[in-house]
């Protein structure tokens, strides 16, 4: 079975049509690395297989903090693209360390609003384990594949684990897509970054 030609006719829906040349890029690029297209290498450390670390601070931070994924209440586009504009936010993980001074010296802000702000980022260290795959922008995991892969394996430690295979059962996701979380979740720099925003963020992840 060749991924590429399973690719085309999955994807055909304009809700992943911004993925298609990621997904193709990447799987003919394990393609070429593997006679056996199931037994899948990471080839190039700069495609992480998400937003979570692509190297878009802003992209990165506003797919994460997005309503349906960790969201904190109050915190809109203009105020976090102020925030990474002046390098206080770069990376999720730096928003759980955000102070209410900061917050209030932004334009459009005050005490009032940084103080809600503040209680929002305690709250939203609370969050299901589908709210959080959506928040990590794996390239075509969009709102429902999150909560069905949340469903399905139920914790973080299982989809490190998941294989190709897994991840297709019961028609969960495409084989492209399949690829990319399954690449997403090998990654080291996402491992990390997972790891981080629960050991140092605070985040506990409700399972099931």
């Amino acid at each position: 079975m060749s991924i590429m030609t399973g690719t085309i006719k999955t994807y055909n829906s304009r809700r992943h049509s911004k993925f298609l040349a990621e997904c193709l890029f990447s799987n003919y690029i394990q393609m070429k690395s593997s006679s056996y297209h199931m037994s899948i290498h990471l080839t190039c450390t700069q495609n992480t297989y998400g937003l979570l670390n692509s190297g878009s601070p802003y992209s990165a931070c506003w797919r994460f903090f997005e309503p349906r994924g960790v969201h904190i209440h109050q915190l809109g586009q203009t105020m976090l693209k102020q925030l990474v504009e002046k390098c206080y936010v770069q990376k999720p993980l730096d928003m759980f360390s955000m102070t209410a001074g900061k917050l209030t010296g932004l334009d459009q802000s005050g005490p009032k609003l940084a103080s809600i702000i503040c209680r929002g980022i305690e709250q939203a260290k609370d969050v299901q384990l589908g709210e959080l795959l959506f928040a990590c922008g794996i390239y075509g995991v969009e709102e429902e594949e999150a909560w069905l892969l949340a469903k399905r394996f139920s914790n973080l430690e299982a989809l490190y684990g998941a294989s190709i295979d897994s991840l297709m059962s019961y028609n969960l996701l495409n084989e492209a897509v399949a690829v990319n979380t399954y690449n997403f979740f090998r990654h080291p720099l996402n491992v990390s970054a997972l790891n981080e925003l629960q050991t140092e963020g605070g985040l506990k992840v409700r399972h099931g």
